[in-house]
């Protein structure tokens, strides 16, 4: 039900943002979900808030009452960040850099791009999230492959569909690698007698060994995902946002 609500948030801050009609506004209005997370496939509201924001046609009431909440959820991740001993403010699930990526990118970016010298703690959390992905970690490994200067970079990672294929080289430049679960799906474990490749899983894989005693951020994590989508989509997508952003602020700050 919520997420039907999400996504009909969404469209309509699409519709208003393309058309300025007032009817879209209302369907805005009646379809509102609080922001309370991170924007996700989960949680589309934080995405429909961009939108809102963004068109003209939207009530001024409601774009302070989003701005107030996106300082709130850039504050949230400012603590957490303070918390981790690399800085890093994430979430810790399956996919947990680009997790990362998509909380910064969400609200300290956009908070720094605001104002740069007023919210320059925003601006620092974003860059951690972008220094943890590039080696600043527990085990000082660049969990993006293809990144020139690297040294310690993730280059054979096992990913269901590459191996399905053998492709060469196995990893190609750009891929983000899982990242620490705090817990994992049961079921993904490895198999290495599946046919006609092996599977190797979160649990299991001799190329990363880790159990349950392994400091969270000591689990390397690779790609293993069945499919291109999440990890083309939810992982790379934010992670070049990011990445881009630390572009600007090299060149801004």
């Amino acid at each position: 039900m919520e997420v039907g609500r999400h996504a009909r948030m969404f469209a309509a801050a699409g519709m208003l943002l393309a058309t300025g009609e007032a009817r879209f506004r209302d369907d805005f209005e009646e379809s509102f979900v609080e922001l309370q997370y991170d924007p996700s496939y989960h949680h589309l509201n934080g995405f429909a808030a961009q939108l809102y924001l963004r068109a003209a046609a939207g009530d001024p009431a409601r774009k302070r009452h989003l701005r107030e909440r996106l300082r709130a959820l850039a504050a949230w991740a400012r603590e957490d960040g303070s918390k981790h001993p690399f800085g890093w403010a994430t979430r810790y699930h399956w996919g947990s850099i680009g997790a990362g990526f998509t909380r910064s990118n969400s609200f300290n970016v956009k908070a720094c791009l605001e104002d740069p010298a007023a919210n320059a703690a925003d601006c620092d959390q974003a860059l951690a999230n972008v220094h943890y992905a590039l080696g600043r970690n527990l085990l000082q490994r660049c969990y993006v492959s293809g990144l020139a200067g690297t040294t310690r970079s993730q280059t054979s990672v096992f990913h269901h569909w590459l191996a399905a294929l053998r492709a060469t080289p196995h990893d190609f430049p750009g891929m983000v690698a899982g990242g620490p679960n705090a817990a994992p799906d049961p079921n993904d474990v490895s198999r290495p007698g599946a046919w006609p490749i092996p599977v190797w899983g979160y649990w299991g894989d001799p190329a990363f060994p880790r159990d349950g005693s392994t400091p969270l951020d000591g689990r390397y994590t690779d790609n293993d995902s069945w499919s291109t989508n999440e990890v083309s989509v939810d992982w790379q997508g934010s992670t070049l946002y990011g990445l881009y952003f630390a572009q600007w602020a090299a060149r801004h700050r």
